[in-house]
């Protein structure tokens, strides 16, 4: 290579070098962040207009007394009051580390403005400290209510309990005083029917007929009482047999009805398998009872869901029509008159007590009188 050529490269260099060091000192200088050199003998080399502004200092040596009341250690963070550039005291964060100083080690700290940060950071820690305090005050309350609202649901059990048991007592006294109205009637009648008048045959005829009733409606109470109080124990039970005996205990009705009942294959689960007969075979003589002209086809099944059997009970009769579907649930309902279907009313409510008992719900679906009813009820899965 030439000299001349040498002479233009060194140049070349050095106007890159004035280029740089022209750009650097922009950037240093016009930084927002405060930049200041320190030798390892601890005499500041260099301050950009920054960090004077940030401490409120107008030169160097000003800064030195301010700045090395912490030790200088790579790696440290500092927290120091500055001043921002609306003139107000902030927060500046301090960071040290090393670097090189025209090729010797020094150090390199620099000043940023955290006073924004710092406010968000208390903000959020107090509106943990209330979210937290609210939350603690929930949770007395909700402690207190399920306190108090444990007490009641004892309460209520208790008086439940009673009451049951009083239906009980009630029911079971009553058939004494019944029995004996019966059989007196059935005297009067034996010994003077046909012997008075038209008219007093008639009203020994009314009179048997609702003693008779009452023994009924006595007879379904006291059924209805015990579903609570004197139920059984709940054992994995084969409801394909529950439902047999169901049929076989409906067999008079079957055959005077000439009912077509089946059943898809039915689960295997924990119940009171008596009272599952029992709710089944109410449902299906239901079915019966109410009827059109047409014989009753009743087809019973079952599908799992989730946690739940659901199990259908669907005919082909009279229907109901959709504002009576809570209605029929409850003790004493009769949608019909008494001289349509016999019956106390306490049928549904009897397998409404079933299934709530097990853990399950009971509902209703039809659209309309004559199109036939289906009948729902669920059982958890769950072993009781």
């Amino acid at each position: 290579m030439s000299f001349k050529s040498k002479v233009h490269e060194t140049a070349e260099t050095a106007g890159r070098l004035k280029e740089f060091k022209s750009n650097f000192n922009s950037i240093v200088n016009n930084n927002k962040e405060g930049i200041l050199v320190v030798d390892m003998k601890g005499i500041i080399r260099f301050a950009n207009p920054a960090m004077k502004i940030l401490l409120n200092r107008k030169d160097q040596k000003d800064l030195h007394g301010r700045m090395f009341g912490h030790p200088l250690t790579t790696g440290n963070k500092v927290e120091l009051e500055i001043i921002r550039r609306n003139q107000r005291p902030g927060i500046g964060e301090m960071h040290v580390e090393m670097t090189l100083w025209k090729g010797k080690s020094a150090y390199l700290i620099m000043l940023f403005d955290v006073t924004e940060r710092k406010a968000s950071e208390l903000a959020l820690r107090e509106a943990n400290k209330t979210l937290e305090s609210r939350v603690e005050e929930r949770t007395k309350e909700i402690q207190l209510y399920s306190k108090v609202l444990e007490k009641s649901n004892a309460s209520l059990a208790a008086s439940n309990r009673e009451l049951e048991e009083f239906a009980y007592v009630a029911a079971h006294d009553l058939q004494e005083p019944l029995r004996m109205i019966n059989m007196y009637l059935d005297l009067l009648s034996n010994e003077y029917q046909g012997k008075l008048s038209k008219e007093a045959d008639e009203f020994i005829g009314y009179a048997k007929e609702g003693a008779q009733r009452c023994q009924r409606l006595i007879k379904e109470l006291l059924g209805y009482a015990r579903i609570s109080t004197r139920g059984g124990t709940f054992k994995s039970s084969n409801l394909n047999i529950v439902f047999e005996k169901a049929l076989l205990n409906l067999r008079l009705a079957i055959q005077e009805s000439g009912a077509q009942i089946t059943a898809q294959m039915l689960p295997t689960i924990s119940v009171d398998a008596v009272q599952m007969t029992q709710l089944l075979q109410n449902l299906i003589q239901n079915s019966i009872k109410y009827r059109k002209k047409a014989k009753p086809v009743i087809q019973v099944s079952a599908k799992e869901d989730h946690e739940n059997w659901i199990f259908c009970i669907k005919d082909n009769g009279m229907g109901i029509e959709p504002e009576f579907k809570d209605k029929i649930f409850g003790i004493f309902q009769r949608l019909q008159t008494r001289n349509a279907t016999e019956g106390t009313g306490i049928g549904l409510a009897y397998c409404k007590k079933i299934v709530e008992r097990h853990g399950g719900r009971i509902w209703m679906e039809s659209d309309g009188a004559d199109k036939g009813t289906k009948f729902y009820f669920t059982i958890p899965t769950l072993k009781h």
